[in-house]
């Protein structure tokens, strides 16, 4: 059994953030403090590889997930399942749970996430990549598609997410952090970056002295492709290009062995409004809480079907629930466009807060300037 991954994580992670290296030549004209963080994470990364068993989880093509890890060994220590698609993370559920159900058709990545008091929370690396392909049955109202597990994309972190860069996200918990904290600040670097972005979907940063901007390159993702590897240097006010859909963002240095993030982790949508211009958070104007610009997607027969599931719950949590459902119904009978559009939707209704958290702290940070 390999539960015995949680005891291995608690000793191994500990021992592996802590680098006695030497500056090395390929590292001219870094601060000292980021080739330390570099080397310990570099550090870290192998001691993953060489004592931590690989992912064995796989997709049956009916969505039930397989691997030997434990579902629960006791209430503070158990496995997850994160998915994602398109960029961002959709759903996470136990191992016990099953992925298909209205689940559309595309591109989606799998990582078990182990959780338990001594290390918090790791991912079991590689990731795993499937298809989901849609029903073949004429005429089958289930909604349910089939899996088909799939190589790697290539180059690897062109992709997002990839292994390196959620591997960062396990160094920087360590020790004790709630990995939500990295959205807010990167806790491993100094000096550290802080990223936040403007309801406009501009990207905003502060300045470093001309030694550390010389080294800075943006690492952008769009709808979990790579947009953006140029240099950042000097680079406050970074305007994304490619529209609507769903975005990652850091700015880091590119060492002897990849790329390192001396920022926090971003990640926000991009939605069109009705006046032509695109935000972050969109306008919401009714009180079903849908964005007006997608129920202007919406046909009146539409409006009506959510209107009267609308009318059927009083809790928030079953009332949100069967708004998705009903969305995922209404998105299959729309046009491509307006499917996009929906599905976003669909991604961030949840995350809204988060990212109006980011926007508050960069105008915050604008007034006290």
């Amino acid at each position: 059994m390999r539960s015995g991954v949680f005891a291995t994580l608690t000793l191994i992670l500990s021992l592996a953030t802590v680098s006695n290296a030497a500056p090395e030549a390929n590292f001219a004209g870094w601060p000292e403090d980021w080739i330390s963080a570099y080397q310990r994470f570099e550090k870290f990364v192998a001691t993953q590889n060489e004592n931590v068993p690989e992912t064995d989880v796989t997709i049956s093509p009916t969505g039930v997930i397989t691997s030997d890890l434990p579902d629960s060994v006791d209430r503070e220590t158990f496995t997850t399942a994160v998915f994602f698609q398109e960029g961002v993370d959709i759903l996470e559920m136990g191992l016990k749970g099953q992925f298909l159900n209205g689940r559309r058709e595309g591109t989606y990545a799998i990582c078990l996430r182990t959780t338990g008091k001594l290390v918090g929370y790791q991912y079991v690396h590689p990731l795993r990549w499937f298809q989901v392909e849609p029903a073949k049955a004429v005429g089958d109202r289930s909604r349910r598609g089939t899996v088909r597990m799939i190589e790697q994309p290539q180059p690897e972190m062109d992709n997002w997410p990839n292994d390196r860069l959620l591997r960062y996200h396990d160094f920087q918990v360590l020790p004790h952090n709630n990995p939500l904290e990295f959205i807010r600040v990167n806790k491993k670097v100094s000096p550290k970056i802080t990223l936040a972005v403007t309801n406009a979907g501009i990207i905003q940063r502060q300045k470093l002295d001309d030694a550390h901007e010389k080294l800075l390159r943006w690492r952008i993702y769009f709808n979990g492709h790579v947009v953006e590897k140029d240099a950042a240097t000097g680079d406050l006010q970074h305007a994304v290009a490619q529209g609507m859909g769903s975005y990652v963002a850091f700015v880091g240095v590119e060492g002897p062995n990849g790329f390192m993030p001396v920022s926090n982790f971003l990640q926000f949508p991009l939605f069109p409004e009705l006046d032509g211009h695109m935000a972050v958070v969109p306008a919401v104007t009714n009180a079903d809480g849908l964005p007006d610009s997608v129920r202007a997607a919406l046909s009146p027969d539409q409006l009506d079907e959510l209107r009267t599931i609308a009318g059927q719950f009083k809790e928030a949590d079953a009332h949100d629930r069967a708004m998705s459902y009903a969305l995922d119904s209404i998105r299959l009978a729309t046009d491509r466009k307006k499917q996009a559009l929906i599905s976003l939707w669909q991604e961030w209704a949840w995350n809204v807060g988060m990212v109006k958290s980011a926007i508050t702290r960069i105008n915050m940070a604008e007034e006290t300037k």
